[in-house]
């Protein structure tokens, strides 16, 4: 009778060998696949320890907002128009005007002053391209004189850039200051002239080397185009938000 091959026994078939409940990763692709198993299992306990927090009451407000107005002052600074809310008002939670304050013409300081008309003449548009601008901000916003002198020579109110209003003659200002949100940090994106500050605000973005008075040239097909139609707003992107919210879109 033929005598039968003895089979290879491993160390699981012995009985005193006790049998790993999973086997160890052969290769190190499999091993980094079970590591990160393992720290996903861990992540998904850990996220079943967190708690329930209170209610958030400025969340529960902000649910309560059916419409935002966002109100922007074109060639109008913070501290010609609100400023006078520190100096005047004593607000000390905003940024504006202080005592001491001046400008100078290279000559003699102008310090602020309150203005008694707001009718400005139309030689009076403090200038704004670029270049104005830089020379305005520089000395740590110390040239608004200097350069309104140099681009007005003949002009007898030489410090009126200095000048600000207040609740006399700003109503309906002084109001929504005290009832509403003021932004007194929030600075102009190019330190130049309008359109490009309008690209930022209505649509985040700015195509300076394509700008040419409000129009703009496709890179590829050379087509122009208005930019305030080529470019989504800000308000648009709000708008579809709140549609798909409700399921309208």
């Amino acid at each position: 009778m033929a005598k039968r091959k003895k089979r290879a026994t491993t160390r699981f078939d012995r009985p005193d060998a006790k049998r790993s409940a999973t086997k160890r990763p052969r290769t190190k692709k499999a091993q980094a696949k079970g590591r990160r198993s393992k720290a996903a299992r861990g992540a998904s306990r850990l996220r079943m320890r967190f708690v329930p927090t209170a209610a958030d009451s400025a969340a529960d407000n902000l649910r309560k907002i059916g419409n935002i107005v966002m109100l922007l002052m074109e060639n109008r600074s913070f501290d010609h128009m609100l400023g006078y809310l520190k100096l005047e008002e004593n607000r000390c939670d905003v940024d504006g005007l202080t005592p001491g304050m001046t400008n100078s013409d290279g000559q003699k300081d102008y310090p602020i002053h309150h203005l008694d008309h707001t009718a400005l003449k139309s030689n009076q548009d403090p200038c704004h391209s670029g270049r104005c601008v830089a020379d305005q901000l520089a000395n740590n916003n110390g040239g608004f004189v200097k350069n309104y002198v140099t681009t007005y020579p003949g002009d007898s109110e030489r410090d009126l850039v200095m000048g600000y209003y207040n609740k006399n003659e700003l109503l309906t200002y002084d109001y929504l200051a005290a009832e509403f949100t003021i932004c007194d940090h929030w600075f102009s994106s190019v330190s130049g002239a309008t359109w490009p500050n309008r690209l930022y605000v209505d649509h985040q973005n700015y195509f300076a080397p394509l700008l040419q008075q409000g129009r703009r040239k496709h890179p590829g097909s050379g087509q122009e185009s208005d930019v305030s139609q080529s470019l989504g707003a800000c308000v648009d992107g709000a708008d579809a938000a709140a549609l798909a919210s409700k399921g309208e879109l």
